[in-house]
């Protein structure tokens, strides 16, 4: 059955009550007049005082042999006022009490909305989901129908390559899909498929016999919290563990993609591959679990860690490079820090160790270190730009973070990684771009 495309919510009419009571409420305010409470501690104080009047009257008049005086009147207006000064005693109790029950009913109403909106939240989820099952579905129906004739097309290009020993060829398709990420930013696939589902990966993977399966999928950072957790460990770490689960079923290697969340996000010095990750944020926890359960599931993995990878067709880079064409401004962080590496130059290491099948974990990061601000001027500057009439420095003490890698494992294999200010300025010499 199909999905409606329109999301249709069934807590609309309820949400927009619960939240028209909540900014509707009036403030608090006590008055003592309208309180059943105090009227009846009136009442009871007076005729208290009333009583006690009279038995001070009573006493003071027999005393003079019976008779009325000024000092039995006075006496007995004096026990009256008594009472009415233990009224007024009472007031600050009864304010304090109508405040706590205003208050009570103001968290029971936002607890009402919370419900509805957790609800609301729930059902949405649930409809995202059944609409990305029917688009998974139809995407690996139309690519099971195109798959005879893509095989056929494929086996007709490995007949026509070069003859040669498997070690060639497999460097010319890794050449070939290097050129074709760095040109497209996309490596296709034959249909669309989620790390959720082992069964149609192991299925996908089986017919094609892959050498290597790159796992990109995940949840982003910025859409990563407390209140989705779950849902980054979904895809962050399980999903990591089912594609390393199909990657040992057919002899590939697994390649995942991880982060330098993996680390606190304020550190006093450079971390290599060999120091312990201790991630402070859902995201990068998410991802480290990823990271251990690659590990424990297949012995041909490769864990490629990276900082504030960039190109020009999106991220930091390429809006910088917008605002400035557009002559706007453009905001930088000064007190964020990291190795900025290229797209280029990350590809390039992945491949490498591909090709020579070097199992475990790696950072792939420039040398040095720099802020937001620092790597973005350089790179105006390289492209012919005054950074000072794009660039507007902030900073943000909740945000601050400092994670630099240090490459320890290529060190190790011989490769001297180059800083970031050479890595950049290649890059963009190689996008045509620097002047």
């Amino acid at each position: 059955m199909s999905t409606s495309n329109k999301y249709v919510s069934s807590n609309s009419a309820a949400l927009k009550e619960a939240e028209d009571k909540i900014k509707n409420r009036k403030a608090f305010s006590y008055s003592a007049s309208s309180d059943p409470l105090y009227r009846e501690y009136s009442d009871r104080y007076k005729a208290l005082g009333k009583s006690a009047m009279k038995d001070t009257v009573g006493t003071a008049n027999a005393l003079t042999g019976g008779y009325s005086n000024t000092y039995s009147q006075a006496a007995g207006q004096q026990a009256y006022d008594s009472y009415l000064k233990d009224l007024n005693g009472v007031l600050p109790e009864l304010y304090e009490s109508a405040y706590e029950k205003y208050r009570d009913e103001g968290e029971d109403l936002q607890d009402s909305y919370d419900r509805l909106t957790a609800q609301e939240d729930r059902d949405y989820s649930r409809w995202r989901d059944e609409i990305e099952d029917e688009k998974d579905d139809r995407d690996y129906e139309a690519g099971r129908r195109d798959a005879a004739d893509e095989k056929e097309l494929e086996q007709k290009k490995l007949d026509a390559e070069i003859s040669g020993d498997d070690a060639d060829r497999k460097a010319d398709s890794f050449s070939s899909l290097y050129k074709l990420i760095l040109s497209s930013g996309y490596s296709p696939t034959d249909a669309e498929l989620s790390v959720g589902e082992q069964e149609r990966m192991e299925a996908f993977a089986n017919e094609i016999r892959p050498f290597a399966i790159v796992n990109c999928a995940g949840i982003r950072r910025d859409a990563t919290g407390l209140s989705n957790r779950i849902k980054a460990y979904e895809v962050n770490a399980l999903g990591a563990r089912n594609i390393a689960l199909v990657a040992d079923g057919v002899d590939s290697v697994m390649v995942q993609i991880s982060s330098d969340d993996v680390y606190s996000s304020k550190l006093d010095e450079p971390v290599n591959e060999f120091d312990n990750p201790h991630p402070d944020t859902p995201y990068g926890k998410s991802k480290r679990a990823g990271e251990v359960m690659v590990r424990d599931t297949t012995e041909k993995h490769i864990i490629v860690r990276s900082s504030w990878l960039y190109n020009v067709n999106g991220g930091m880079l390429k809006a910088v490079l917008d605002a400035a064409k557009a002559g706007e401004k453009y905001e930088a962080r000064m007190d964020q820090f990291a190795a900025p590496t290229s797209l280029e130059l990350y590809l390039k290491f992945v491949f490498r160790a591909l090709e020579k099948e070097k199992f475990g974990t790696f950072h792939i990061a420039t040398k040095g270190r720099a802020s937001r601000y620092d790597f973005l001027k350089a790179a105006l500057e390289l492209c012919g730009y005054e950074a000072g009439k794009v660039l507007v420095p902030t900073t943000d003490p909740k945000t601050a973070e400092s994670v630099v890698l240090e490459s320890l494992m290529l060190e190790m294999f011989g490769v001297d990684m180059p800083d970031w200010q050479t890595d950049l300025a290649d890059y963009l010499k190689f996008e045509g771009l620097a002047v």
